[in-house]
């Protein structure tokens, strides 16, 4: 019967070539009963890492992709950088190895742009009130916005000389995977709750269709409390961070601790490095199937031992004959449960890379 953990002992393999690090064996197969999942908003769509999706010109003719990157990156550096905007435009820059231009006079305008001089024109780089601001018009970037924004991405405007050259797709790892991830959450019948606050100065709650909209939670109390708001009883997971969202991530039926620090906190019962979420439908459908497969095994193990034993009442084998067929059964429960390794997963760079590419595909 020891053959019957290799289901879970491949499936906790298979969690940490996703960066998935269960601290109990009961917490894969417990995730497959989850009803509803808490997203700590500070912790999971909170900690914002940007980067260049998409870089369009007005007129490409005139001023090419690259040559808007370069410019955007020199007026950020004269500003002295600083915000995740600048940071995602300079790192996109240096990435495609662009020489940036001289930039001069860098100011910035924090939530709004920053200004620089570049051969003796202002330029001017900041959403659409920086460029209302200084007289430009961001009407003749109408489709571009709206393209940008069917990518999940947030436009960032160029302007140079008193003429707009264009707009930077920024956006977030969780922005392009999330809409996909939720998705696949409501296929599995998992509720989603997002929580504001913390232990110290209280939490609120808000769920989708819920009649009372933002909820207060009493402390220490906020997963009774989302327990309550279903008629029949409900396991819940919460994601959180381990520090700040402890005490909420121990009350939970599986608490999954986020970031890189969670190595180093016992907080939760599931430790994920990463603060994307692409990968959570998938360690749901995981623990569905390590129940199901230890159902299925289960119960051929204890048929095959009942056969065996009937076989050994009737004298029909001998010992060689019923070790052959518990090796044959632990060779069937072997392969059945390396299956659930599975393959290597996709890095979440070349998935966001894969969906862009098949957004561009339906665009055309």
């Amino acid at each position: 019967m020891a053959a019957l953990e290799l289901p879970l002992v491949a499936a906790t393999g298979a969690a940490f070539r996703r960066r998935f690090i269960p601290r109990a064996g009961w917490v894969i197969p417990q995730m497959a009963r989850l009803g509803t999942i808490v997203l700590a908003w500070d912790a999971t769509f909170g900690r914002v890492r940007r980067f260049v999706a998409d870089v369009l010109p007005v007129r490409p003719k005139a001023c090419s992709p690259m040559e808007l990157l370069a410019l955007a990156a020199a007026v950020e550096n004269a500003a002295g950088g600083g915000d995740t905007v600048a940071t995602a435009i300079c790192s996109a820059a240096q990435r495609e190895g662009l020489s940036l231009p001289q930039a001069k006079d860098g100011r910035r305008k924090v939530n709004e742009g920053t200004s620089a001089i570049i051969d003796g024109h202002k330029c001017l780089v900041g959403n659409a009130r920086f460029m209302h601001n200084h007289g430009i018009d961001t009407a003749s970037a109408a489709g571009i916005v709206q393209k940008l924004t069917e990518q999940e991405c947030r436009p960032v405007f160029c302007a140079a000389g008193g003429y707009l050259l264009g707009a930077i797709g920024i956006t977030e790892p969780h922005r392009q995977a999330w809409p996909n991830t939720y998705a696949q959450l409501r296929k599995l019948a998992v509720k989603l709750v997002v929580v504001n606050g913390n232990a110290v100065d209280g939490r609120n709650a808000w769920a989708p269709g819920h009649p009372e909209g933002t909820v207060s939670l009493l402390m220490g109390q906020e997963i009774p409390a989302i327990r309550s708001w279903e008629n029949k009883p409900v396991n819940v997971g919460v994601i959180g961070d381990a520090v700040k969202d402890q005490d909420i991530l121990n009350q939970a039926d599986v608490g999954i601790a986020i970031g890189p620090v969670c190595l180093e906190n016992p907080a939760g019962h599931l430790a994920h490095m990463h603060h994307d979420l692409a990968d959570l439908p998938w360690m749901i459908r995981l623990g569905k199937s390590v129940r199901r497969r230890t159902r299925w095994l289960t119960m051929l193990c204890f048929l095959v031992r009942i056969a065996s034993l009937a076989l050994i009442v009737v004298s029909h084998v001998g010992a060689v004959e019923i070790v052959a067929i518990d090796m044959l059964t632990y060779a069937v429960v072997a392969a059945v449960s390396l299956q659930l390794l599975g393959k290597d997963p996709i890095p979440l760079p070349h998935r966001l890379e894969a969906a862009r590419r098949q957004r561009k595909k339906k665009g055309r």
